[in-house]
């Protein structure tokens, strides 16, 4: 009995002295509402913590028009690509596109075009010059809709537009 007890107490101690590592390397001082990354530099060591706006860690929408246009950008969404995209490229941080794409079709159909779309904008962005390792195209279907619809049930067509959008979000910064 005296050995379960021991083995115990030694599982118990190590999880609160893990956890207690865990809290000791965060930001110093940091203040209430302000958001703080830490990233991997190329020697893939961890990075001093850095202050961030905390809207850029959330989900953007891109207004793009060539879903309705057969998944080709048009030069409107080029010149909006490069203007939005390229504004935080040249400061060295990586994004992620995440593409969903919702339709009364199976969530295997909507998958694919979600990451079809993802795929359009990573090489018109590679066609202009952004390193490959800057960019991370994630395709999602329908699988985080805004709008749920009942399952068996086609929905009105403005929820599934509403629910097929391309976002992005930074990732990582390197400064």
């Amino acid at each position: 009995m005296k050995l379960i007890v021991f083995i115990f107490s030694f599982f118990l101690c190590q999880t609160i002295f893990s956890q207690n590592r865990i809290y000791k390397d965060l930001p110093k001082n940091p203040e209430p509402g302000k958001c703080y990354v830490r990233c991997m530099d190329k020697n893939e060591e961890q990075t001093n913590w850095k202050e961030v706006d905390c809207d850029v860690l959330e989900y953007r929408k891109l207004d793009l028009e060539f879903y309705e246009n057969s998944g080709v950008l048009t030069e409107k969404d080029k010149k909006y690509l490069k203007n939005r995209m390229l504004e935080f490229i040249n400061e060295g941080v990586a994004i992620e596109i995440a593409s969903h794409f919702d339709s009364n079709e199976s969530s295997v159909i909507n998958m694919f075009k979600s990451v079809e779309a993802g795929v359009t904008i990573s090489d018109y962005l590679y066609s202009i010059g952004v390193d490959s390792s800057q960019i991370v195209v994630s395709g999602y279907g329908d699988k985080k809709p805004k709008r749920k619809c009942p399952e068996h049930v086609n929905c009105a067509a403005e929820i599934y537009k509403k629910n097929t959008r391309i976002e992005y979000r930074i990732i990582n910064t390197s400064n």
